[in-house]
């Protein structure tokens, strides 16, 4: 496809309740250059079949279908070493995107932001919802403090920074996001709701002691951090995930 502007990368593993609704939501963009890299992580459910029946109805949907299960990261991994477009996008394949989502974002990477994320709502199957805000401007040094980017808003100018893989731990796409800043990326958040994230009962964030943990093990581990910096970040990230949570 000449004329990709954006990869969009989807995971998918036992998704066939949602996976139609989150492709759906990437095929209704109003910005319609891109492809939609659907990875299935070896489902034991319908979800290679909707992955197919959707690449036979838009030849932008682009399937990739794994031997054994390799995790969220593995999927993600497979999908990004295939795109093709400038920016790099994420969606899993639970959530949903806004139809303007890719346009906005377009308009701000094209002015020579190298990463652009933007608020959300977090639901839930009981209906309640929360819009989650983000700030404008994002350094690496405030990054430490905790992950304001919601990864299904997330896209990164590939071209200019190079790809970035995401490695096999929790809260993989925080390690990513701080990389990216690192290689020193431009950086806006646009204040706007752009994407619905679905909390489910496997969610990461339904889980707020082992997300703690992981947390930790990212400063101390994969950063490298000293003790003293590693406590000072880490109480900083709970102060801010109880007023998120709130």
């Amino acid at each position: 496809m000449s004329d990709v502007i954006f990869s969009v990368v989807m995971p998918a593993f036992n998704a066939a309740s949602t996976l139609n609704d989150s492709i759906n939501s990437v095929l209704r963009q109003t910005f319609r250059h891109f492809e939609l890299l659907v990875v299935d992580d070896c489902s034991s459910d319908a979800t290679r079949d909707i992955i197919a029946e959707n690449m036979r109805k838009d030849a932008r949907v682009l399937g990739f279908f794994l031997d054994a299960n390799g995790g969220i990261s593995a999927a993600r991994n497979v999908a990004i070493k295939a795109a093709t477009g400038h920016f790099i996008a994420f969606l899993d394949a639970d959530d949903l995107w806004v139809p303007e989502k890719l346009q906005k974002q377009y308009h701000l990477l094209s002015a020579g932001r190298d990463l652009v994320f933007a608020s959300y709502i977090r639901f839930d199957k009981q209906g309640r919802q929360k819009r989650i805000a983000v700030p404008s401007t994002l350094t690496y040094n405030s990054l430490l403090n905790g992950n304001c980017i919601g990864n299904l808003t997330g896209v990164y100018n590939c071209r200019k920074l190079g790809k970035f893989y995401q490695e096999p731990i929790k809260h993989e796409d925080y390690l990513m996001w701080l990389q990216i800043l690192k290689a020193g990326a431009i950086v806006e958040g646009v204040n706007e709701v752009m994407a619905l994230y679905r909390v489910s009962d496997s969610s990461v964030s339904a889980d707020k002691l082992r997300a703690a943990g992981w947390q930790w093990t990212i400063y101390r581990e994969h950063l490298g951090l000293g003790p003293l910096e590693a406590s000072y970040r880490f109480v900083r990230y709970m102060v801010a995930a109880l007023f998120k949570r709130a």
